[in-house]
């Protein structure tokens, strides 16, 4: 697996290769990256690291880049998922209700917790009609988690956060 550092969009051998390609994808990132994972699959192997910023495939990187410069000029990527550093608030978040799944056997939202109401996560009681229980808010986070990965191709990063995820899974 080769690892490009900080590399440059605007002078990438694919804004040539690819973009000479007519039937190549203008749309959607989703559909930019089947249609890669079709006729460049190696493009995936790749990783690209961009400063302090979690490791992502090149592809992702490069369609990721493309939509964002499309839109704002700027030749880097943007995500919608939440950034990186989020992923050690996460596990954070999974620690400390596996320790009150374990410990405290009822649904009430305990002060300094996290618990998701509606699609938020609050550390303070909000609205009880909006409060889902611990298992919902586990999940929550678990996926929050696998989006950010799975956005940026990182699939060793997802296969990491997985199995992190195993023992507050199975509470």
């Amino acid at each position: 697996m080769a690892t490009v550092q900080n590399p440059d969009w605007l002078t990438s051998n694919e804004m040539v290769i690819w973009l000479a390609d007519t039937n190549f994808p203008y749309t959607t990132v989703d559909q930019m990256l089947k249609y890669i994972r079709f006729k460049w699959p190696n493009a995936f192997e790749s990783v690209v690291l961009l400063g302090d910023d979690m490791p992502q495939s090149y592809a992702h990187w490069w369609c990721h880049c493309r939509v964002n410069y499309r839109k704002t000029k700027e030749a880097l990527p943007k995500y919608i998922n939440e950034p990186t550093e989020r992923i050690s608030n996460y596990l954070m978040w999974l620690d400390m209700l596996a320790i009150d799944i374990s410990i405290l056997k009822d649904e009430i939202h305990h002060e300094g917790v996290p618990r998701l109401y509606g699609n938020e996560i609050l550390f303070n009681k909000g609205d009880p009609t909006k409060r889902h229980s611990r298992r919902d808010t586990v999940k929550f986070i678990v996926d929050k988690g696998k989006q950010v990965f799975e956005e940026r191709g990182f699939y060793k990063g997802l296969q990491w956060w997985e199995n992190q995820c195993k023992v507050v899974n199975s509470l």
